[in-house]
């Protein structure tokens, strides 16, 4: 089964900045539950609204922990950040 140019991208920096296999996919699992919520829209057109819209879904109508919705906020979040982290990183230590 083929895989989303994004979705790659994410897991190769996750990859790239050694985060466990098991961390990596929870994290695309919860990007890819989020991209299908959202009506498969790509992440980088989508913002807060959205990521809390889908947040409140979990929490009200799955009914998952309060936990699981922070693994499934930082799973989204930070992994598309990712890139943006390591430009700003790399530009202060040089």
């Amino acid at each position: 089964m083929a895989t989303s140019p994004y979705l790659e991208s994410i897991r190769t920096e996750l990859r790239t900045r050694r985060y466990s296999i098991q961390t990596e996919k929870v994290y695309l699992y919860w990007i890819k539950t989020f991209i299908i919520f959202n009506d498969k829209r790509h992440p980088d057109n989508m913002g807060n609204v959205d990521i809390e819209r889908f947040l409140n879904h979990l929490a009200v109508n799955r009914q998952v922990s309060a936990a699981t919705c922070k693994s499934c906020r930082t799973g989204i979040i930070n992994p598309t950040q990712t890139r943006l982290i390591y430009l700003i990183e790399s530009d202060l230590h040089h």
